[in-house]
């Protein structure tokens, strides 16, 4: 039983051993629990667990399996900050993370993953991630799983920054044949293929419009049917950037920028937020009195 979250618990709100013992059970009984002796009975701990807030199953969970949700937590929140632009952010949540090996064969291709798109997003050796992603693939299965997906496309997201786009292009469009094929069993995957679907939507913006626009409409879709908005402010921000670059609809374009900034909100998601200012400036919209909305 894991009595030290039990200690950090009633010391965090400040109790002494008398005043959580009081009225259920005697400082003493109290004190052999906490110092690992006797277990007191399941209506005893039942109740000092809800005067401290806590359930009975919080205090079964093992030290490995604290470490195991420190390590989740932290990739959702770098895989988050991936998601809003905060890749500097991500980076500092990744450099809190030291796996074993045991650790890293549970944890690794997710770690892996978001360090190389993190990497070339932010152009540092952006060929040696390169060569990581090849290595990760010669080394996989031949079955295509979530990370396969997430391989190709990071090779694709490598040599578009690098100015390949033939190369790149043979990589995307991969991912873009097989990542309809995939069927997410999770919150967790379901992410992922949104990350793939919108590098693959911004990749295509440069060089194919219509292809990009689908690929987006398909995430704004995704989006709401599965009730996550943490793409929608990036995604309907590219549509925006893709009408401007196309037959630039002033209405449909303020309309996505309208869209844009109530989903930045949302998630505040400062970078867009930021974004979204400087091209009303540079698309000469201040004038419009719509304008006045993201002013709030």
């Amino acid at each position: 039983m894991n009595t030290e979250h039990f200690i950090e618990t009633r010391k965090r709100l400040s109790l002494s051993q008398e005043e959580l013992a009081q009225g259920i059970c005697t400082q003493a009984t109290l004190s052999r629990f906490e110092s690992g002796g006797s277990i007191p009975s399941v209506k005893i701990l039942t109740q000092l667990c809800h005067r401290l807030g806590l359930s009975i199953a919080e205090l079964f969970r093992t030290q490995a399996d604290s470490r195991g949700e420190f390590i989740n937590d932290t990739l959702n929140q770098a895989e988050f900050d991936l998601i809003i632009s905060e890749y500097d952010h991500a980076n500092q949540k990744l450099d809190e993370l030291e796996l074993t090996e045991e650790e890293n064969e549970q944890f690794g291709e997710r770690l892996d993953y978001i360090r190389g798109y993190l990497a070339i997003l932010l152009g540092h050796h952006v060929q040696e991630n390169i060569d990581g992603f090849h290595a990760k693939l010669l080394d996989s299965q031949t079955e295509i799983d979530i990370y396969t997906l997430l391989n190709y496309c990071g090779l694709g997201m490598g040599y578009a920054y690098l100015g390949k786009d033939q190369l790149a292009e043979k990589y995307f469009n991969f991912v873009f044949i097989h990542v309809f094929d995939f069927q997410s069993t999770s919150a967790g995957e379901t992410w992922k293929i949104l990350t793939i679907l919108f590098y693959t939507a911004e990749f295509y913006s440069s060089s194919n419009l219509a292809i990009s626009n689908r690929i987006l409409e398909t995430i704004v879709s995704m989006c709401s049917d599965n009730h996550m908005t943490f793409y929608l402010a990036r995604s309907v921000l590219q549509l925006a950037e893709n009408e401007a670059a196309g037959e630039a609809n002033k209405t449909r374009l303020v309309n996505y920028l309208i869209d844009a900034h109530a989903y930045a909100k949302i998630n505040r998601n400062q970078v867009e937020l930021q974004r979204i200012d400087y091209l009303i400036k540079k698309w000469h919209l201040q004038d419009l009195a719509i304008s006045s909305i993201f002013d709030n």
